[in-house]
């Protein structure tokens, strides 16, 4: 499942589901968007 769709399923925006894995807004849309790679730490974080 894209983290999009994710979000959109349990209702949790970019700022919200950000700081529950201890990033930013900012990261949160790179990664949405393709510009952005989570590392390993927080790809743990999402899963």
């Amino acid at each position: 499942m894209k983290l999009n769709d994710y979000l959109s399923k349990y209702s949790i925006n970019q700022q919200k589901f950000a700081g529950l894995v201890g990033t930013t807004q900012g990261f949160v849309s790179h990664v949405i968007t393709g510009r952005s790679f989570p590392s390993g730490r927080n790809t743990l974080f999402m899963e």
